[in-house]
């Protein structure tokens, strides 16, 4: 593996911080197909979702181990930014952070991260490491979130008791539920950027949920009071942004929301909000991935079915997905016809 550009800086808390930057493409159509088995092509996205899955279950805690090793957090953010006129970028930004004493302790475990992410990545993608600070800019987004910007968080719909308490619905998705947002984002008239963040983390509402299991008569309530109380399940604490240095379109919000908060056939759903009222001083928190306001645990909090759905890229069939530019991390070029012109293979 090339070795990637590493910023470290100490955080307000006087710990010790380690950024990396992959920039992340989809293997050309042809060379995908190749990974099929047997003849059915069907079978190939199912397979790619699967290791997507198996990846997010990678970065859950181990209980014993995060009490052996539990000085260091580490946190993942998917990080597009439509360039109008250029194409769409997507980044994978990595973060370790620990109350070290030496900055090359908090260096040396952000070096072993981004290896480890590289090495289990879905191989349906490719990882280049920015390895250079100009490279890593342009992946984190530096220039665009250095701005006044205009940002939303999109948070899931609430379920509502019957005593006006309320408890965050499900994040909840279909195989193809990203493609409409990649497709919105693509069209967008001014630099616009998606943000999900994902910080392991642990279920610490127990003892509210039994409270709350006896006393509801709404279907979706006890749905999501059973999906929590099963026991051993791993959690993540998950945050989407949306930023601008526009006005927010309503209608790219609505269908972020809406892609990521699906009816499924037994689970319907209060869809999405949106909170609006994003402190100025907060668009570096967002940069650096330091999860917004989580004094309430169970907003955030998200098992790994529901962090599957929400942070995962696209896999745009052999003709990709209509008037998407995706700028290819390998050859830096874009094309919206999903076919290079040269080659007739997948660009992404």
């Amino acid at each position: 593996m090339k070795t990637p550009y590493l910023k470290s800086s100490q955080n307000e808390y006087g710990e010790w911080q380690a950024f990396f930057a992959f920039q992340v493409s989809h293997l050309v159509y042809a060379d995908w197909l190749k990974m099929k088995w047997g003849f059915n092509t069907g079978v190939l996205l199912e397979e790619a979702l699967d290791r997507g899955k198996l990846f997010i279950e990678a970065q859950a805690f181990n209980e014993t181990e995060h009490y052996i090793e539990m000085a260091f957090e580490q946190s993942l953010a998917l990080r597009v930014i439509n360039f109008p006129e250029e194409g769409v970028q997507t980044a994978l930004i990595g973060k370790i952070s620990a109350p070290v004493e030496r900055e090359e302790e908090i260096r040396r475990a952000g070096r072993n991260y981004a290896r480890e992410i590289q090495a289990t990545f879905p191989c349906d993608f490719i990882l280049k490491p920015a390895e250079q600070k100009e490279k890593f800019d342009e992946l984190f987004g530096s220039d665009l979130l250095s701005k006044n910007l205009n940002v939303a968080q999109i948070q899931r719909g609430n379920a509502y008791h019957q005593n006006a308490t309320y408890i965050p619905a499900l994040w909840q998705a279909s195989a193809r539920s990203n493609e409409q947002i990649w497709r919105s984002i693509s069209e967008m008239p001014k630099k616009t950027l998606l943000n999900i963040t994902i910080k392991p983390s642990f279920f610490s509402a127990k003892k509210f949920y039994l409270e709350e299991k006896g006393e509801t008569d709404n279907n979706l309530l006890e749905k999501i009071i059973e999906k929590r109380l099963i026991a051993r399940k791993k959690y993540f604490l998950l945050q989407v942004h949306l930023a601008t240095n526009d006005v927010l379109d309503k209608n790219l919000l609505r269908t972020i929301g809406t892609s990521l908060t699906r009816d499924s056939s037994n689970t319907l759903l209060p869809s999405y909000r949106v909170r609006r009222n994003i402190p100025p001083e907060w668009y570096k928190k967002i940069l650096e991935m330091d999860l917004l306001n989580i004094s309430n645990h169970l907003e955030d909090l998200a098992d790994i079915e529901e962090t599957n759905a929400v942070f995962r890229l696209p896999h745009p069939p052999e003709s990709g997905l209509p008037n998407v530019n995706f700028i290819d991390a390998i050859r830096g070029d874009v094309n919206n016809t999903g076919k290079d012109e040269d080659e007739g293979t997948r660009v992404i």
